[in-house]
């Protein structure tokens, strides 16, 4: 298995078809993009940044990714540790995490997401604003799951809060 590793200092993967122009306060869609990653190990990313969503997805932005490990990511002050605003097929998202400040974040594993046949385990926030470590998701959060297996993603002081305005499916 082939490593993408962020180092703990950059995305490892962006699929997005977005584009930072000039200035961060501004992000510009580019044509859609039908990128797929299979087969990776995507670990060690980091992104920082909220006002803009730049910051979202620290593993993985955009695309499909198949058959992949989604580990060790961390966004501070963002969403979707793991990944974001992607299609995940077969793969595994464990270990990623949502740190700083933020104003209630959600999905330390994937935000915005479809996830197919995946697992989703051991995700965490860790925030510095006691009032919000119970209230977001650990997991997944807007997005839609199915058949995929998802637990034991938890906050700081161990509650488990594993999906948040999601959809869950099995067949």
């Amino acid at each position: 298995r082939t490593i993408i590793d962020g180092g703990g200092k950059s995305r490892c993967a962006d699929l997005s078809g977005y584009d930072v122009i000039g200035r961060p306060d501004y992000i510009r869609p580019l044509e859609s993009t039908n990128t797929v990653l299979a087969g990776f190990t995507v670990c060690n990313g980091y992104t920082y940044e909220k006002l803009t969503g730049a910051g979202d997805g620290a593993g993985v932005r955009g695309g499909t990714v198949v058959a992949c490990v989604i580990s060790g990511n961390t966004v501070y002050q963002g969403n979707g540790g793991g990944c974001y605003d992607s299609v995940l097929r077969e793969s595994l998202i464990v270990g990623n995490r949502i740190e700083g400040p933020t104003i209630i974040p959600d999905g330390a594993a994937a935000l915005a997401c479809l996830l197919y046949n995946c697992t989703v385990v051991s995700n965490t926030a860790s925030m510095d604003k006691p009032e919000y470590r119970d209230m977001m998701s650990y997991g997944i959060c807007g997005g839609w799951a199915f058949n995929c297996i998802v637990q034991d993603n938890r906050s700081a002081s161990g509650v488990e809060l594993n999906v948040r305005g999601s959809w869950l499916l099995s067949t």
